[in-house]
């Protein structure tokens, strides 16, 4: 009987806070999502053999599921483009996606205060963060840079440039300027060369 009651106390104590319980937990989710599919390009595995392979000669070959944008000729519109297309795209998704869940506990009646502002604080830190990875994307595309995207995870910046080969003076010119934007010493500042 001791038992019961104590289990009937939880019980009851979790049915009272279900709702924001279901938020934070929701939160939580957003937070391992965008983590996964955007931050983790930190990881030591170069972006560009998740999307091509290599045939026996030595050629880059297309794998199965890549879209390709055509005109009506067939021609291909995006050409080597594509891999910047395509991570714009994800890092838009993952912000939408993670801006719509903090925008549902803010709005939520039953949001505990303190929960809420923490929410309203992320909203404004991924806008933020939006903000300067685009003025960064563009001063490196004023650089000479064909096409180039950043993401910010916390105190680190990933930046991605389309380049034949990036020379000690592009880099650091690179560096400068995400140094300059975001305050980052050097070391928290990775630069992928994307041909």
């Amino acid at each position: 009987m001791v038992k019961f009651i104590k289990t009937t106390k939880i019980f009851k104590a979790v049915k009272k806070h279900k709702k924001p319980l279901i938020i934070l937990a929701c939160a939580a989710t957003v937070a391992t999502v965008i983590y996964t599919d955007v931050f983790n390009l930190g990881t030591q595995t170069p972006v560009s053999d998740y999307l091509y392979t290599s045939d026996s000669a030595g050629q880059n070959t297309k794998i199965l599921g890549e879209a390709t944008l055509v005109d009506a000729d067939g021609t291909d519109l995006v050409q080597d483009d594509s891999f910047f297309v395509n991570a714009i795209l994800n890092k838009e998704k993952s912000r939408d996606e993670a801006l719509e869940t903090l925008q549902v506990v803010v709005d939520s009646a039953e949001t505990l205060p303190d929960v809420k502002d923490k929410a309203l604080t992320e909203i404004m830190q991924i806008a933020s963060d939006i903000e300067t990875e685009t003025t960064i994307e563009e001063m490196i595309k004023a650089k000479g840079f064909e096409d180039c995207i950043a993401i910010i995870s916390g105190q680190n910046i990933n930046v991605i440039v389309k380049s034949d080969g990036l020379i000690t003076s592009d880099i650091a010119q690179i560096t400068d300027i995400v140094k300059n934007e975001t305050g980052f010493s050097a070391e928290n500042i990775r630069i992928v060369d994307k041909a």
